[in-house]
């Protein structure tokens, strides 16, 4: 790793910052901290700024900055890909920089489009792999859902619809949505799965792709010179070419020569995109089957399973097989924007390919995308049980497209679940990451900390707050070595270094196998800090009563 000398910075995991506390760069979530000179940094590849974490100053008066790092993008046969990413400090003082750094993580194994079967993990890379993929897709599919249909109203005269770019939700909806997209008992709906359902589609597809819409272009081709019709200057100039006098010495013993003829063809532009969409099918079909690895035997998977051999043949067994490969982006022309029959067949294909690039953007800030999944987990948790009740009235806005991993607006996450139960009226304040700075009851000790998420108690009428318990999400599976005790008593150093009137406990929440018995927990000798594995949203109820636990400790403090 390269570095512009009078630029310094280091890499560690959001909660240390100090090069003391360096975080190991083997996988998981990492950000660069810099000075305070720097004003942008901007990652090869990526149209978006490095998210600001946080600014703070240190005890001997230095001032810093710490933004964080995208995930790794790179392909990997086996164990964890690596990749050089190169990172631009621009500063007041020193000008612009480059700085080379070396990320190691998960490999990109399940990429569907180059694997056969798609459906046989071979070691526990290849199911770290899929498992983080399959928390991508589900959170992709249910913000898809919940921007593009509305929801049923909760409560029923609460206003739903789409401004300013975004789709306004109630948050009720939002959770009973989340809830929803989970399921351990069986294999999650995707969007390839309702195009499986989906007949009227199915019958629409099968028969473009056997009677696709034809055309009669000009080709040029050897003819008998008899039946010779139509030429161009090309074929004059084959002609001119050719030895002899007369015609029929320069046709040669065979008496053929080159003329032009009409040739009925399926080679169109819709066709392409008609092959492309069954191509992007099968890619879909591929990814669905090795998340759902565990499934296997599923009446839903087997269905998948046999519709992605029905696409397959589409390519291989009918005029599809002649036809081009789709070169670029393509632009619709009269026949999908009207045809009948190509008409929904562009739709479903713009689908698709809005939710492949949307997971491929994904996967560079899954980190994230994890963050916000457990955003959502713990809005369900203050709901359940008796220890809270929800906001009134508090409605999500949702972006059509995630910015550096985060779809959710920060600025419509509710905040303030009342306390039931209590003499004195306590509030529950939820702060996302990004919020966390301008929350006028956050001591700045704990904004550099660069939580996730962090619940403030306070009084009801007043932004002092009682006790805070900061959330930290961390997409990784411990494939190399058990990290979650060590990253655990971290969090419990950085806490107990840092200064605030009032009590604090963190929590590190890190997924786990779908397939696991339950989710595993470990915790952290000291008391301060509690780390956790779990699986959501099916188990919901380890990271409430998680949520619930941090709660207790830190009134008890």
């Amino acid at each position: 790793m390269s570095r512009a000398d009078d630029i310094p910075f280091h890499l560690a995991w959001p909660w240390c910052d100090m090069p003391s506390q360096q975080a190991s760069v083997d996988a998981g979530r990492l950000c660069i901290t810099t000075d305070a000179d720097v004003d942008r940094t901007v990652a090869q590849g990526l149209t978006d700024d490095l998210p600001l974490l946080s600014a703070w100053t240190d005890s001997a008066g230095q001032q810093w900055k710490r933004f964080e790092l995208p995930s790794v993008a790179a392909e990997s046969e086996a164990g964890p890909a690596i990749e050089m990413l190169t990172v631009v400090l621009q500063s007041r003082r020193a000008g612009r920089r480059r700085v080379d750094v070396r990320l190691v993580g998960l490999p990109r194994l399940s990429h569907a489009d180059k694997q056969e079967d798609g459906d046989t993990p071979s070691d526990s890379w290849h199911e770290a792999s899929s498992h983080a993929e399959g928390i991508i897709d589900r959170h992709i599919e249910l913000v898809n859902r919940l921007y593009d249909e509305n929801q049923p109203q909760e409560p029923p005269n609460a206003w739903q619809g789409h401004a300013e770019g975004m789709a306004v939700r109630h948050h009720g909806a939002v959770i009973r949505a989340w809830q929803e997209s989970g399921g351990r008992d069986e294999p999650r709906m995707a969007l390839v799965v309702r195009l499986e359902r989906g007949h009227a589609f199915r019958r629409l597809l099968n028969d473009v792709c056997n009677r696709p819409r034809r055309i009669l272009v000009r080709q040029r081709q050897m003819q008998g010179i008899a039946r010779i019709q139509e030429v161009d200057p090309a074929c004059m100039r084959w002609m001119v070419r050719q030895p002899g006098v007369s015609v029929a010495q320069k046709a040669g013993i065979r008496q053929e020569a080159l003329g032009v003829v009409r040739v009925e063809t399926a080679d169109t532009p819709e066709n392409r995109v008609v092959r492309d969409l069954v191509r992007r099918a099968i890619i879909a079909c591929n990814r669905y089957i090795a998340e759902n690895h565990r499934f296997r035997q599923h009446q839903r998977v087997r269905l998948i399973r046999r519709f992605r051999q029905e696409l397959r043949d589409y390519l291989t067994r009918t005029p599809l097989a002649d036809v081009h490969p789709l070169v670029g982006v393509p632009t619709p022309n009269y026949v999908l924007q009207h045809d009948a029959r190509y008409r929904p067949l562009w739709d479903v294909y713009l689908k698709l390919v809005r939710q492949q690039k949307e997971q491929d953007e994904a996967w560079r800030w899954r980190h994230r995308i994890w963050a916000e999944h457990l955003t959502l987990g713990v809005m369900a948790s203050l709901e359940m049980g008796d220890s809270g009740m929800s906001p009134p009235n508090a409605d999500l806005f949702i972006r059509a497209e995630q910015v550096c991993g985060k779809f959710l607006d920060p600025s419509g996450v509710p905040a303030s679940w009342r306390l039931a139960g209590k003499e004195v009226a306590q509030a529950i304040d939820l702060v996302p990451g990004d919020s966390i700075s301008a929350h006028p009851g956050i001591p700045a000790s704990l904004a550099a900390l660069g939580a996730d998420l962090l619940l403030i108690r306070r009084p009801l009428f007043s932004t002092q707050p009682l006790s805070i318990l900061l959330i930290w999400a961390v997409l990784d599976f411990d494939i190399v070595r058990d990290g979650l005790q060590e990253r655990t008593a971290s969090i419990s150093l950085a806490l107990r270094t840092a200064t605030a009137p009032c009590a604090m406990h963190g929590l590190l929440v890190q997924p786990s196998f779908a397939q696991a018995a339950g989710s595993h927990r470990a915790t952290a000798t000291e008391k301060n800090a509690t780390g956790i594995r779990t699986a959501l949203p099916e188990d919901v109820s380890c990271l409430a009563a998680a949520v619930r636990e941090g709660l207790s400790m830190v009134r008890a403090g």
